[in-house]
């Protein structure tokens, strides 16, 4: 994977994950030591920044989330700064997808239909569940999570869109899945059953999804 960080002085570093680790890769020349070990390359991964810190963030599935700051590249556990905690048996190496909506991080685990997202604006902390099950008439699993928009930008058009593996998209509306008042189910769609983790991306205002069909 090709990860991107832009820095807020307008420069930017490439980075790659492989199955032995993450690698600076923003020079010509020999690559150097990994900045940190992985054992898994294919990540997913967001730029996010909660007012204090632009961070890159990716994930994997099997190994701890990878934060970076700039400067430091940390796994990141229920006991690191920033820390990830009330996750179930603190196994936050399961988070397999990430995606921004609203200024609010969210997570997908392996092998489930919850998604699990943190305090707004905040790039750790306690994060609470949300199940899907109820709402996947097919089962399976969740696959990716997305942004659409019906305005061509940020605003109050804004859906998150929850892609299962069977071919299910889940919209939602809102700012905050704690509160009923602002969090509402828009509808469920019926599409193609998409291929692998990395089946969307936003083009323009809209998801473009590559499935079976």
């Amino acid at each position: 994977t090709l990860m991107v960080y832009n820095k807020l002085t307008g420069s930017n570093q490439l980075f790659c994950s492989t199955a032995s680790g993450i690698y600076n890769v923003g020079s010509a020349g020999a690559v150097g030591a990994s900045v940190l070990a992985r054992t898994n390359g294919k990540h997913q991964w967001v730029l996010f920044g909660d007012g204090t810190n632009n961070w890159l963030i990716g994930v994997n599935g099997v190994d701890k989330p990878a934060y970076y700051d700039g400067t430091t590249w940390t796994a990141v556990t229920e006991a690191t700064s920033p820390a990830l905690t009330g996750y179930t048996g603190n196994a936050v190496e399961q988070f397999v997808g990430v995606n921004v909506f609203k200024g609010r991080l969210f997570f997908i685990p392996i092998n489930s239909l919850s998604f699990w997202y943190l305090a707004a604006g905040a790039a750790g902390g306690a994060l609470t569940q949300f199940n899907l099950a109820g709402e996947a008439k097919k089962g399976g699993y969740l696959l990716a999570m997305a942004t659409w928009t019906r305005d061509g930008g940020s605003g109050v058009d804004d859906f998150a869109v929850f892609f299962t593996s069977e071919g299910e998209a889940i919209v939602y509306q809102g700012t905050n899945p704690s509160a009923a008042g602002t969090w509402a189910k828009v509808g469920s769609y019926t599409i193609g059953k998409p291929l692998g983790r990395r089946c969307v991306i936003q083009y323009g205002a809209e998801c473009v999804v590559i499935t079976e069909n």
